[in-house]
């Protein structure tokens, strides 16, 4: 219950924060500021991922967990100081109270908030069920354990070129079209997946998936400041974010379920496709409200 709890309520809470207070520091640039976070959090993630396993396989869990558990106390909880608002700059001091910025409430009622957090969440149960059992879906295609590793260090390198790219192009493009676009290759991807099987073929499809999810990744963190404004940032990306959090709860029990009924994954990915693809229509056809004419 412990685990669970640092997972669903601490884990939560610390990437809400982070994410809205970048997002409150950034305006106009948000989405270049979000590819640059998204690219820090990646490489951060992986290299504590290392440390973590490194520290399992000579001490154990519990050793490991008290170091991950001073390492926050050391770094996370003086990082808080430092990211208070001052006294006289918030809101409520400016005397423009809400100004600049949509409620929640307000934030529900339009549709760019159902479209963007309903896309990012279609693409978390999906990349959590294909993550789960990524090896064997792999399989299936006739491709060894060790094409499957180098699979998955291609993609997340090639993510990370996906998130920078994404990043620049919010200064040309707009959020509905970038996700769009997204959503189609990701689509695409998936769709190709069960028709791979020379090596070739699926260094496409890792270049595919990569890009598109280093997209998806940044569209996610970058349009919500952009969209409905910074007065109530951290509530619209906590409600955004518990999407996302129970697709991909249900995103492993999908496969599960195919696999079960059927013995292949395959039918999980060709039913998901089509809804991937319909998001991106739904994307491209959203428009974003106007988070300043609310008062």
């Amino acid at each position: 219950m412990l685990v669970l709890a640092t997972r669903a309520l601490g884990q939560s809470a610390l990437s809400v924060a982070s994410i809205t207070a970048v997002g409150k520091s950034f305006d106009r640039n948000i989405g270049v500021a979000m590819g640059v976070y998204s690219v820090l959090l990646s490489v951060f993630f992986a290299a504590a991922f290392v440390a973590v396993g490194n520290s399992v396989r000579i001490s154990g869990w519990r050793t490991a967990w008290i170091q991950v558990a001073y390492g926050l106390i050391l770094f996370a909880a003086p990082i808080t100081l430092l990211l208070r608002e001052r006294p006289g700059n918030t809101s409520a001091d400016r005397g423009d109270g809400d100004r600049g910025g949509m409620s929640l409430a307000a934030a529900l009622r339009t549709p760019a908030f159902w479209v963007f957090g309903g896309a990012t969440s279609l693409f978390g149960l999906v990349s959590s069920g294909l993550g789960l059992f990524n090896e064997a879906v792999l399989a299936e295609r006739g491709f060894d354990q060790q094409t499957y590793v180098r699979f998955l260090a291609g993609t997340s390198i090639i993510a990370l070129v996906g998130q920078l790219t994404c990043g620049w192009l919010t200064l040309r493009w707009s959020m509905q079209r970038l996700l769009g676009l997204a959503m189609f290759i990701y689509a695409a991807a998936l769709g190709a997946l069960p028709l791979l099987t020379t090596l070739s073929q699926l260094w496409v499809f890792a270049t595919l998936i990569g890009l598109s999810g280093g997209m998806i990744t940044v569209m996610f963190f970058a349009v919500w400041r952009r969209a409905f404004g910074a007065a109530h940032l951290g509530r619209i990306q906590g409600a955004a974010q518990t999407l996302t959090v129970l697709a991909s709860a249900i995103g492993p029990l999908i496969f599960a379920k195919s696999a079960e009924l059927t013995g292949s994954y395959f039918p999980a990915v060709w039913t998901l496709a089509p809804c991937v693809l319909l998001l991106g229509l739904a994307a491209f056809r959203v428009s974003l409200p106007n988070p300043d004419s609310v008062s």
